[in-house]
């Protein structure tokens, strides 16, 4: 050890300051008994050379290996802070800290911006959780550097969810449904996570309709409606604001009738009716709670790149009225005759909704069609449809007798027959003051 210390004073007359640290590193390994001359002889190094890192990073490994957690911590944040780059070192004695002291709080920071330096959100979080798990009282701060991550990873469901539980956390309830509506259109298969938290926020406020709200559309999208009317129905007992049971009514309504109960179904949009002052605007609202499922099925299609999610998510696109981009995701060549088909009944209401029908019309055309076929069901209606448009009427009653055995357009059967004979009639010369 005495050679070392030697060789390390002489190194550091010389300006040499690496190495002067090694050898007070190695003169702390041969013998850890004259750690104090060590430790003295990198302070003077440190305080003459005050630019130089390894010093510091020898000191602290000095103070790790018996036990100075306090000062290993306290030097390797000024290490990071000055030294960014030497974000490796200070996470590995970080780490180093931690087995031996597993609740120190400082060490839980500094490893917070270590993670943020390394854009490890992942790390970041959990980190903070630990935290928490064993300091609750640290919740304020970690508020702050929980905002602080938003601004450098807003879009990282874990950061999204920590944000979240830091607001339960100080009480902020009001606030937590629409953290939660955020997460789920960004994530839209992150249901579970967010069920876990509206349990818990319920468990606080079981008068917090949009928590309801929102967790019935989370089972919409499982595709489990029994579950997402149970929850309304939860709903139904604790809020009783008559707004809030407007839209609680409709949703309702949408789902009973999806399930094919009638009544149900009709005795909540009745109920709706008697809390709505204007009528006009419960249409409207269901409008708008169409447009929110549209929305959440929009996300979810995006996250896939099969044939038949990509000509779904076409399909939305237009009942959202974004013509362009149902357009762009219909650019592929459909992989087998059932899939053109699918494309092509998409890519007809994309062209009549671009008002050109007629070519719309043609590319249907191209099909034969089966009546016991459900997408050829849905063709025959749409070519009826163009037809009817264009005042092709022997088309358009054509696809009515194909509809007639599974839909009642009897009506329209009868309208078609009247147009087309009328046209006959003017075509032979006996169309006479508006009669035949």
């Amino acid at each position: 050890a005495t050679l070392y210390l030697t060789i390390a004073k002489a190194a550091a007359l010389k300006g040499l300051i690496d190495i002067a640290a090694k050898n007070y590193e190695s003169a702390f390994k041969v013998d850890p008994k004259v750690r104090e001359r060590i430790i003295k002889g990198l302070k003077n190094l440190i305080d003459q050379n005050p630019d130089t890192p390894l010093p510091k990073e020898v000191l602290a490994g000095i103070y790790l290996r018996y036990g100075a957690l306090d000062n290993v911590v306290q030097l390797t944040e000024e290490i990071f802070k000055n030294w960014p780059e030497e974000f490796e070192f200070a996470h590995q004695m970080v780490q180093e800290v931690l087995k031996l002291e597993p609740n120190h709080i400082g060490c839980h920071y500094l490893l917070t911006s270590i993670a943020r330096k390394k854009k490890d959100y992942k790390l970041a979080v959990e980190t903070i959780e630990r935290l928490l798990e064993h300091s609750p009282q640290e919740v304020s701060k970690v508020s702050q550097i929980t905002e602080d991550l938003l601004k450098e990873g807003g879009d990282q469901l874990e950061v999204l969810l920590l944000h979240s539980d830091i607001q339960a956390l100080l009480g902020n309830y009001t606030k937590i449904p629409e953290i939660l509506e955020q997460i789920f259109a960004r994530h839209p298969y992150s249901g579970d996570a967010i069920l876990h938290r509206i349990r818990n926020l319920l468990m606080q406020d079981k008068t917090n309709y949009k928590a309801y709200a929102l967790a019935s559309s989370i089972f919409i999208q499982k595709k489990n409606l029994d579950k997402a009317i149970e929850v309304l129905n939860m709903a139904e007992r604790y809020c009783l604001d008559p707004e809030i049971r407007i839209d609680l009514f409709l949703r309702l309504t949408y789902l009973y009738n999806q399930i094919g109960k009638v009544e149900e179904s009709k005795k909540a949009l009745t109920e709706a009716k008697r809390l709505a002052p204007d009528q006009k605007g419960i249409y409207k609202l269901i409008g708008r709670l169409r447009k929110e499922r549209i929305k959440t099925e929009v996300e979810l299609l995006k996250k896939k790149s099969d044939e038949k999610s990509r000509i779904r998510l076409a399909s939305e696109l237009l009942e959202l009225g974004e013509i362009d981009k149902a357009d762009q995701t219909l650019m592929f060549n459909p992989s087998s005759p059932r899939m053109l088909k699918r494309w092509a009944y998409v890519k007809a209401r994309l062209l009549f909704l671009r008002k050109r029908p007629l070519d719309g019309l043609t590319l249907l055309r191209s099909f034969s069609l089966k009546p016991d076929d459900d997408l050829d069901q849905k063709i025959a209606r749409l070519r009826m449809e163009i037809a009817e448009t264009l005042g092709f009427y022997g088309e358009a009653l054509a696809m009515a007798d194909f509809l007639s055995p599974y839909h009642d357009l009897q009506k329209k059967r009868d309208h078609f027959r009247s147009f087309l004979l009328e046209k006959m009639a003017m075509a032979r010369g006996l169309f006479i003051e508006g009669r035949l």
